[in-house]
């Protein structure tokens, strides 16, 4: 959809994280993630512990919380024709009782600020997870899961970022197909939704604001696997990944190669 170079979803590269293209409630350190061969991340496999261990606990410290820097900035895009886009409206689907349906038509030449307030570090340390891999036996769920395996196409998220207060502005934008009603702001789950237009001009202005932070970045290890025996933990690179099913809930799309040598 979008050229490689000033990618929406790239935004949080300067930061070392991976950015979401829809944001998402549940992603959480430990959550496990499985390649395909087509780049595709599926989540909601498991936790960690519920995959790879012999049945006995082994406690993890997360750091929970913790105050990360506000982000925001521009992205210019560079498009040879008009696309269609519903960044916010397609977020805000992954808040249960939201019913959002908002495209943005965005055209060439475009655009894009954004920024995060108030946001939050989730981790947990990577010596944590080496030695938890090292100590324990892996847990065949079943075959496709086991050849994945093999393959070293399972990731483990290591950090999450998060916050309930973001806004998109969109420079040369004009909204349509607008299905929230009549009024603004606009009760969306627990949380509101306010569009505004600045008259005489093409700017749109999204913002969400609600109890519960939404997660919209992270970092992930690759672990590499032989013969079912733990061998080492790759970095992904900081690279786009974005939400393709209609929910966000399920898969996310990397597009580039995400393992650092």
């Amino acid at each position: 959809m979008f050229k490689r170079r000033g990618s929406l979803i790239n935004y949080l590269q300067p930061y070392g994280y991976c950015g979401i293209y829809v944001p998402r409630l549940e992603l959480q350190p430990l959550a496990v993630l499985a390649r395909q061969e087509d780049g595709s991340l599926f989540g909601n496999i498991g936790l960690l512990t519920s995959i790879v261990g012999s049945g006995t606990p082994i406690p993890f410290t997360i750091q929970a919380g913790e105050p990360f820097v506000p982000l925001s900035g521009s992205i210019s895009f560079s498009l040879g024709a008009a696309i269609g886009m519903d960044f916010l409206g397609n977020m805000l689907t992954v808040i249960q009782g939201a019913d959002v349906k908002l495209e943005l038509q965005v055209k060439k030449g475009s655009s894009l600020h954004f920024s995060f307030e108030e946001v939050l570090q989730d981790r947990v340390e990577l010596l944590q997870i080496e030695n938890y891999l090292k100590r324990v036996p892996v847990r065949l769920m079943q075959v496709g899961f086991a050849r994945d395996l093999q393959r070293g196409k399972l990731y483990i998220v290591t950090s999450t970022l998060r916050s309930a207060k973001f806004s998109v502005t969109f420079e040369k934008a004009r909204a349509i197909g607008l299905e929230l009603g009549a009024k603004t702001p606009w009760n969306v789950g627990e949380g509101t939704l306010t569009l505004s237009e600045l008259a005489n001009t093409s700017t749109a202005r999204m913002t969400y604001n609600g109890p519960r932070p939404l997660v919209f970045g992270f970092q992930a290890v690759q672990a590499v696997y032989s013969s079912s025996s733990y061998n080492s933990l790759k970095l992904l690179k900081s690279e786009a990944m974005r939400g393709t099913s209609a929910s966000g809930y399920r898969m996310l799309n990397v597009e580039q190669a995400c393992v650092l040598e």
